[in-house]
């Protein structure tokens, strides 16, 4: 980067609700490190995302980059702060699909830096963005939130479904299509908080989470 890291601010949009350890980790880290960081408005989500993709020419010479940590929402999260500040978005899920829109936000923000998780989506973008300086961000994972569980043999649970779900799999352990009944979860409504579903991964015997590439590949 040209600049220090105390000229960059951080702006994180937990989005849907869902469990997003990687925006955690990473803000903990950012701040950690001694970034400043904002504190996310209250705005009606939809409104948000209209006003984000309307042209944005800044109120005043951005003296600032703003890293925004978002998904693919990359117009919500940004509004209002890309008429105050020069915008470095940090993303990733960015799926094929999802290409043709960011390009026409990283244009329309005049975005200079930027960046990815998904190393494929890299080589892409740089390409259609040969003016953007677009870097490779792989995501991380706190293990200090997954403490050891029991040994295997204690373990109450044997099959634990979490994330995406692929059919065929999931058919087959609720239809029992083994030797013995398999003790299998996999409702979302089970774990409420982060919290409960690390401790149920611990007590699993078996973990399963897809990717969405396998699950959805026509979108991903």
């Amino acid at each position: 980067m040209d600049k220090k890291p105390e000229d960059f601010i951080l702006s994180a949009e937990y989005e849907g609700g869902a469990f997003q350890p990687y925006m955690t980790l990473f803000a903990k880290t950012w701040q950690n490190c001694g970034g400043k960081a904002l504190p996310d408005i209250k705005f009606p989500h939809r409104l948000r995302q209209v006003l984000g993709r309307i042209a944005c020419f800044p109120l005043c010479t951005p003296r600032k980059r703003l890293l925004i940590l978002s998904g693919r929402r990359m117009e919500t999260a940004s509004w209002p702060w890309c008429y105050l500040y020069e915008i470095v978005p940090v993303m990733w899920d960015v799926w094929p699909v999802c290409v043709k829109p960011l390009v026409k936000f990283v244009r329309r923000n005049r975005v200079r830096l930027m960046f990815v998780t998904s190393s494929q989506q890299v080589g892409l973008l740089r390409t259609l963005l040969p003016d953007v300086r677009v870097e490779w961000m792989p995501e991380a994972v706190d293990v200090a939130s997954y403490p050891l569980g029991r040994k295997l043999v204690e373990r109450k649970i044997d099959v634990i479904e979490y994330g995406r779900r692929m059919g065929n799999v999931h058919d087959a352990l609720t239809t029992h299509q083994f030797n013995r009944n398999v003790n299998l979860q996999y409702s979302k409504g089970q774990w409420p908080t982060f919290e409960l579903l690390a401790e149920a991964i611990r007590n699993a015997k078996i973990s399963i989470c897809y990717p969405q590439c396998d699950t959805r590949p026509e979108y991903a």
